[in-house]
């Protein structure tokens, strides 16, 4: 039982850790892209 729960929040843990980076990533994208087209306009 101990065994089960455990692989269990392993996993609920890197799930989390893998959506906080995917979110951050996808948040940090059209900021770069946006910095960019800014810095061609100029």
């Amino acid at each position: 039982m101990l065994n089960c729960l455990r692989i269990l929040g392993f996993f609920l843990v890197n799930f989390t850790i893998m959506f906080i980076i995917l979110f951050s990533v996808t948040r940090l994208i059209p900021m770069t892209s946006h910095h960019e087209n800014m810095h061609e306009w100029t």
